[in-house]
């Protein structure tokens, strides 16, 4: 799937868990309850793409720009952790993305 066009895509409770995304072209996309574990992200584009308890762990999302709104959460074996306005804009810029959280 890596330059894959999503534009406006709706995805619910969907498996995206170690899909290469890389490169795509993310838009306006809604991912509610998706399992994007360990999903390559790197130098994908969003244009204001909705996430909502959308689960990133181990994603690689390095390059990654554009415009997110909503949270996502990271999981550990022992708990899981949602992210979202500052605190998610920050993690992705620990992982090398360029991504700005709008409230």
């Amino acid at each position: 799937m890596t330059g894959v066009r999503l534009g406006r895509a709706e995805c619910i409770r969907t498996s995206f868990a170690g899909a290469d995304l890389r490169r795509a072209d993310i838009g306006d996309a809604a991912f509610i309850g998706c399992d994007m574990s360990d999903t390559d992200l790197r130098g994908s584009t969003v244009t204001l793409a909705a996430f909502g308890e959308t689960d990133l762990t181990d994603a690689k999302v390095h390059g990654m720009t554009g415009s997110v709104v909503g949270s996502i959460v990271l999981t550990t074996q022992a708990t899981t952790t949602e992210l979202d306005g500052i605190r998610l804009e920050r993690w992705f810029t620990r992982n090398g993305a360029k991504v700005s959280v709008v409230n």
